[in-house]
């Protein structure tokens, strides 16, 4: 019966940073993609009104920019955003939501301390949009 040996040493001729560079780079590699696929598919997700949507305002409490996704002709910037919203005849709460917008629109649409106009769904007062467009 023959020996079989698993663990073999190759033998290189390339100095030992190389190796390590290659190592460092292909891991580089992996993050990158694996980042770039999740903000593409999941993390740029925005927070979407299901059923019939009210309209309010909010106060602008934190904005977080989590990323960006797009194109360079196309470019938005993932936000998660936290704000105190008020719906006429209910009482105010918090809640948090998760926008795109383009980078020359943020400044000026979303930061801390204003007031925006939002839609709120009917079914789940939880599910908040910035209406930037008001």
């Amino acid at each position: 019966m023959d020996v079989i040996y698993l663990a073999t040493s190759y033998k290189t001729d390339a100095p030992w940073w190389v190796i390590v560079l290659f190592a460092v780079t292909s891991v580089g590699i992996v993050v990158a993609i694996t980042w770039g696929l999740y903000m593409t598919f999941i993390g740029s997700r925005e927070s979407k009104i299901r059923g019939q949507a009210l309209s309010g305002t909010a106060e602008v409490l934190e904005v977080k920019q989590l990323g960006s996704v797009g194109s360079r002709v196309s470019p938005k910037v993932v936000c998660r955003i936290r704000l105190s919203v008020e719906i006429p005849g209910r009482e105010p709460y918090e809640a948090a939501t998760r926008q795109n917008f383009p980078p020359w629109a943020l400044d000026m649409a979303v930061h801390v301390g204003k007031r925006v106009a939002v839609q709120v769904d009917a079914g789940d007062p939880q599910r908040v949009r910035i209406d930037i467009g008001q």
